[in-house]
């Protein structure tokens, strides 16, 4: 069994696959032979989803959990955080209550967007403000927050630019990354700072979460790239039963074969260091 590699598991009431429920999949990815996953919130913070009931289950299978995807669609949306106003500050109160929850379970990171996929917040110094506060608490907590590449430029840029410390890294998405940013992202920037990934491709017209290999991805060059960032964390997949698969692969066979080109993705960052 290969330990390093990772299944997401959405821990909401929306399903993240057409005709299983997350609690299936859950059962599926253990089934295929994942012995790690990470778990997913869009639209709730931990303590008003389905948390503990996953985390539970997840325990009970055996799965150790890697990352936590914090809501990002939460109160009034991820987006009041660079905006003057209670709500950005109680969006902060409530991620720092999320920290907390992982902490006392010993899951030592989480993910956040930066900002709403629908709207370029502006870059804000009450923005930095909090996020200050925020990675300030994850310290305390000895959790890392990783922030992910998701639609608008030069936002993880900003924050990191601005506050400087180690709980604060990078989760790097491949499809955002092929589909928004055109393959844009900077790794040398980023060498030492990804903390995690989410690996799925697509075919650049929009973000599909299909499984590596079907879509448009150079896999090759994005596994030279991460080596070369010296990414040594879990090979995480983020794709979705759902659109052709339904009709092509049972659950099972799809689960199965994500964990098949996991494996080869992390055969492929994983290569010995070439003498140059």
């Amino acid at each position: 069994m290969n330990t390093n590699i990772a299944m997401f598991i959405r821990c909401e009431d929306r399903p993240t696959n057409e005709t299983i429920s997350n609690e299936e999949s859950l059962k599926l990815a253990v089934q295929a032979g994942f012995k790690r996953i990470f778990m997913s919130f869009k639209a709730n913070h931990l303590f008003e989803g389905q948390y503990r009931k996953f985390y539970d289950l997840a325990k009970s299978y055996g799965l150790e959990i890697v990352f936590v995807h914090l809501g990002y669609q939460v109160n009034e949306g991820i987006a009041t955080i660079w905006e003057e106003g209670t709500a950005g500050d109680q969006l902060v109160a409530d991620y720092k209550r999320d920290l907390e929850i992982v902490a006392k379970d010993g899951i030592k990171m989480v993910c956040m967007h930066v900002t709403k996929s629908s709207k370029q917040s502006p870059m804000s110094k009450i923005g930095l403000k909090r996020w200050e506060e925020i990675v300030k608490h994850a310290e305390k907590l000895g959790v890392i927050v990783a922030l992910e590449n998701t639609v608008w430029p030069g936002y993880i840029e900003f924050i990191l630019d601005n506050i400087q410390s180690p709980n604060l890294q990078v989760c790097f998405d491949s499809g955002h990354n092929h589909v928004y940013f055109k393959d844009g992202f900077d790794f040398k920037r980023f060498k030492n700072k990804i903390a995690c990934i989410h690996l799925h491709d697509n075919d650049q017209s929009k973000d599909l979460h299909l499984l590596p290999f079907d879509g448009t991805i150079d896999w090759k060059l994005l596994a030279e790239n991460l080596r070369e960032a010296n990414y040594k964390g879990v090979i995480a997949c983020e794709s979705g039963y759902k659109r052709g698969y339904v009709n092509e692969l049972t659950p099972l066979e799809f689960f199965t074969e994500a964990y098949r080109r996991l494996e080869k993705i992390d055969d492929m960052v994983n290569l010995p260091t070439q003498v140059k």
